[in-house]
């Protein structure tokens, strides 16, 4: 009864991976999503992948305000979406962006950050969340 169709991308995005870099846990296929300064001269960098729990929109910020903050030079941060979920994300965005092609999840998400659907890692968890599609957040 169950929609397998994310079990199935997964497998083959692990198939790709250990053809390009055989026994690497590192991912290849990475697109940038975001490079910018807030006002508050905010360095912040987002990129998005596939990796072992999912899609992952990754995102590292830098910047005096990050300092007095987290007490760190930087600032690293993960909004994760599962595997059985990705095949939705793709399908909500090709829709979203009127797509006739069918580009992988990432352009996907690449055209929609260019388009400024999305300027934050917040806007895409909160976007998420309006579709009922359940993320994690983790950062250090």
């Amino acid at each position: 009864m169950g929609d397998d169709s994310g079990a199935h991308l997964r497998r083959i995005v692990e198939e790709t991976i250990k053809t390009i870099h055989p026994g690497s846990a590192e991912y290849p296929h990475r697109v940038e999503l975001a490079n910018y300064v807030t006002p508050a001269e905010v360095e912040v960098h987002l990129w998005a992948y596939l990796g072992e729990s999912g899609l992952v929109v990754a995102g590292q910020d830098f910047g005096e305000l990050v300092e007095r903050l987290h007490h760190d030079t930087d600032y690293e941060y993960w909004v994760s979406v599962d595997w059985d979920d990705v095949p939705r994300v793709e399908a909500l965005l090709r829709t979203e962006l009127q797509a006739h092609k069918r580009p992988s999840v990432l352009e996907f998400l690449r055209i929609a950050w260019d388009k400024g659907r999305f300027k934050t890692d917040v806007d895409f968890t909160n976007w998420l969340s309006d579709h009922g599609i359940n993320s994690k957040f983790a950062s250090y």
